[in-house]
């Protein structure tokens, strides 16, 4: 639908969208992404950021974050990883993760308990990220 909008406006006002939508924009009110919900399989958490920039996951084996697919320089977001409720299980990254401190962070082994961890796009191999809250119960 909002495609279409910018469609029929970039129509009128006779540019082509590319040029309407690379304009600097200015929101009157916060603009808020869905979370999106991913899943591990083989011990592999595949995440696509053209889906959204906020992603969730609990634990349910020891897992390796995958490179992202759809990468793109000065992508942020934030991923929220639940500990497992019973057994704690240890999360690994894919050499595309660089941590900011230089040094992997380890995640909480407290059961249950939440670590948020927020990300930047420096090219599409290369995503920086840090922890903003670890082991919260």
């Amino acid at each position: 639908m909002i495609r279409k909008v910018c469609d029929m406006l970039a129509q009128l006002i006779g540019v082509g969208i590319d040029a309407l939508l690379g304009k600097v924009n200015i929101w009157a009110k916060t603009q808020s992404g869905a979370v999106t919900a991913l899943t591990s399989s083989a011990g592999s958490i595949a995440i696509d950021l053209a889906l959204t920039n906020n992603f969730s996951h609990t634990l349910t084996e020891n897992t390796t974050l995958a490179a992202p697919s759809n990468a793109v320089a000065g992508t942020t977001g934030t991923i929220i990883f639940t500990q497992h409720a019973s057994a704690a299980k240890t999360l690994a990254f894919n050499s595309a993760w660089k941590p900011a401190t230089g040094t992997t962070a380890v995640i909480s082994t407290t059961v249950g308990s939440t670590n948020i961890m927020t990300f930047f796009v420096e090219s599409s191999g290369i995503i920086t990220y840090g922890w903003a809250n670890k082991g919260i119960a």
